[in-house]
């Protein structure tokens, strides 16, 4: 192995150390640090492919997951934000997908829940809720159903407390 091929090894496996990346990330990643030429650099890879440090597909699902879980992202920012990763567009799109509609559903509801608590009927509230959803990237048929069931909840709650 000449001393650039083991350089540009050395430098991926310490950028790997740190957090997994798309080979994307990685290929910029070597041509910017590394004096390494193309070649080596696409050797690098197919090598780090084969013993499956790189793949976008594991990198995509957990991306996916955290950014779900950690930070309420709808389906669409995850999407884009992969494709902007440089993850392969099907591969985003598989990753994306939440496991069901009523999953997404869910979330959002669960993040209105914390962002705006209580929702007034009326056109400037509904519309501040929805973009709430529309910023974190939650389509605009699950962001509807979400507004129009936290504004349920809220009135249910009034009726509740002005019977009592």
């Amino acid at each position: 192995m000449s001393g650039s091929l083991e350089q540009t090894f050395a430098s991926a496996y310490s950028f790997l150390n740190r957090r997994e990346r798309t080979t994307e990330e990685m290929r910029a990643y070597l041509a910017k640090r590394t004096d390494s030429d193309t070649e080596s650099i696409e050797t690098v890879l197919a090598e780090l492919t084969e013993r499956d440090f790189l793949n976008d597909e594991r990198y995509a699902r957990c991306f996916a997951e955290d950014r779900r879980n950690l930070d309420s992202w709808g389906s669409q920012r995850i999407y884009r934000r992969l494709l902007e990763l440089g993850v392969e567009p099907e591969t985003a799109q598989q990753a994306s997908r939440a496991e069901d509609d009523e999953q997404e559903l869910t979330a959002a509801l669960a993040l209105l829940r914390r962002r705006v608590k209580v929702l007034e009927p009326d056109p400037a509230a509904r519309q501040r809720a929805l973009g709430v959803l529309a910023r974190r990237g939650y389509p605009s048929s699950v962001a509807y159903k979400a507004v129009r069931m936290l504004e349920q909840e809220t009135l249910a709650r009034r009726e509740s407390l002005e019977a009592s």
